[in-house]
């Protein structure tokens, strides 16, 4: 017997009944800035009344998840996989830690 099934169809068969899916809604904060202690001498150029300077790159200093606005929006599992609430949080509840 031979099979008309191509190895990306079986692929996509077989992840059907078992692929779990999460969209989760995070709210917070991301403040990102200059660190103005990386720049170094070489970094400053001072022409007469004109001072040129040069920035280090961008980065993320502080984040933070607000969990009461923090929530999963969507959850789409085969019928047959029980829920695991340790996976998800509500509003106000974090998730569970193991």
């Amino acid at each position: 017997m031979t099979s008309d099934a191509s190895p990306a169809t079986a692929d996509r068969a077989s992840t059907l009944f078992t692929q779990q899916k999460m969209l989760l809604i995070a709210a917070g904060d991301v403040i990102a800035g200059f660190d103005l202690t990386k720049i170094a001498p070489g970094d400053i150029l001072v022409q007469g009344t004109n001072v040129e300077m040069t920035l280090p790159p961008p980065e993320i200093l502080v984040t933070r998840i607000d969990n009461q606005h923090t929530y999963v929006y969507l959850d789409q599992k085969p019928f047959y996989m029980p829920n695991d609430k340790s996976l998800e949080a509500r509003p106000g509840n974090p998730p569970k830690s193991n």
